[in-house]
């Protein structure tokens, strides 16, 4: 790649640059840190430039697989030099996906790129490529891909999963979902901020069946510069993972354990369940990923947190709890949409790992609940390997536990093994949820 001219970059440029470094496998999150930090924090940038560049990455990286199917109508792309690829992945992109750039700039722009990064003897294939793209029916092709990977840029491992544990219809409805702009939902916390001030203030609206929960209409900027964020009154939180404390509905004076607390959304909300009133014991093995737990707790003004780093497998506590949280680490799944490269990080071998631990974790801590308590266990994940298989195998061989009755309010979305969250049907993250009592 040539030398840079300037210390700011195109935005187009810029992508490349972030693109090629998730090609050698940095994951997208922080090779988008990583260049905004070598070049001022982005501080040169106007917020249009800036949005251009997460939207190309990101855009870019989630549509890949689709991406290259379209390419190859036109092109071979083995033969190409990876930055020449990213080039034309970019410009179809812009062609195919992005309502805001016009035809005619996607193309002169990409031929620019390659004159710019030293493959201007490649530029003419690239313009002829994106000119014969801007002129297809792109969204009538991809519409009719016959194989669903390409349709919906997933990996084939993950559309066999899905098609062996979900009907087609509902395979079809998560593949639109994977590609579709994630909700901003807000959870109040009542122990400072007022909800209905601040549904106005944050032009959201309420969550149904959420007891605390926004759903904010057309989120701008940075969360941390909305009303109230530093007084506590408000966190980002999902409304699914809101579900997860709902059904596990701690009270106040109990003392109760988050097993695998860290970034501590759940821990803080179970705080706020309780009126910061009783104990939690919030576990992480990392203490660097509890930092942020002990700093949204400061936040928020809650005292009755207690972060340990320690690893739950080996952790053992001072007294059985009343309740425990289990919120496991898992595949993510039912987050693809808020994460652009995890579908081509996960793995059916790391998916077994998973579950293998999870296995563990559930085993591990359950003798830590009290005889007449109870866990949630739950995973942001879709696959019925890390969420009704581990539930099912559990209690099997622990017959004096039992699946609890579900509040009326989780009704919809029982299923077998617990509370499933489809998120195109539910407009939720995808989650699993299974509350369990102690004999």
């Amino acid at each position: 790649m040539s030398s840079e001219k300037s210390t700011v970059l195109s935005p187009r440029r810029a992508a490349v640059q972030i693109l090629r470094a998730i090609a050698d496998g940095a994951y997208a999150d922080g090779a988008i840190q990583h260049f905004w930090q070598r070049h001022g924090d982005g501080t040169n940038w106007s917020a249009v430039d800036r949005a251009l560049v997460m939207e190309l990455v990101y855009g870019v990286t989630r549509r890949r697989r689709t991406l290259d199917a379209l390419l190859g109508r036109f092109c071979q792309m083995e033969p190409l030099p990876p930055v020449v690829q990213i080039i034309l992945q970019l410009g179809t992109y812009q062609l195919g996906f992005s309502d805001r750039i016009h035809p005619v700039t996607a193309v002169h722009s990409s031929v620019a790129l390659c004159k710019d990064l030293g493959f201007a003897g490649l530029g003419g294939l690239v313009n002829a490529v994106l000119r014969k793209i801007a002129h297809a029916p792109l969204a009538q092709w991809v519409a009719e891909f016959p194989d669903w990977g390409d349709r919906y840029s997933l990996p084939e491992w993950l559309v066999t999963l899905w098609s062996e544990q979900f009907a087609p219809q509902t395979v079809h409805g998560l593949g639109h979902w994977v590609n579709t702009t994630p909700y901003i939902d807000v959870r109040v916390n009542r122990l400072r901020g007022d909800y209905q001030e601040l549904m106005g203030l944050l032009e959201a609206d309420p969550i149904p069946m959420i007891d605390d929960g926004l759903r904010l209409r057309s989120p701008k900027g940075a969360p941390t510069e909305w009303p109230y964020y530093r007084e506590g009154w408000w966190s980002v939180q999902d409304a699914s993972a809101q579900m997860a404390v709902l059904l596990l509905d701690p009270q106040p004076g109990e003392w109760n354990v988050d097993a695998c607390a860290a970034p501590g959304g759940k821990t803080t909300y179970m705080a706020e369940r309780m009126g910061d009133r009783g104990t939690i014991v919030a576990l992480d093995r990392t203490a660097a990923r509890l930092r942020r737990l002990r700093e949204n707790t400061e936040r928020l003004g809650l005292g009755c947190i207690q972060a340990i780093a320690q690893d739950s497998l080996t952790y053992t506590p001072p007294q059985l709890c009343d309740r425990l949280l289990l919120d496991v680490p898992c595949s993510g799944l039912g987050t693809l949409h808020r994460h652009a490269d995890a579908r081509w990080q996960q793995s059916p071998a790391k998916i077994q790992e998973l579950a293998d631990l999870q296995r563990a974790l559930l085993a591990r801590t359950a003798a830590w609940v009290k005889p007449g308590g109870c866990l949630v266990y739950a995973t942001c994940t879709l696959n019925h390997q890390e969420n009704g298989a581990v539930i099912e195998g559990f209690l099997t061989q622990h017959p004096h536990w039992h699946l609890a009755p579900v509040p009326e309010q989780f009704q919809p979305w029982v299923g077998t093994w617990g509370v499933q969250i489809l998120p195109h049907r539910d407009q939720m993250d995808g989650f699993f949820m299974s509350k369990l009592q102690r004999d």
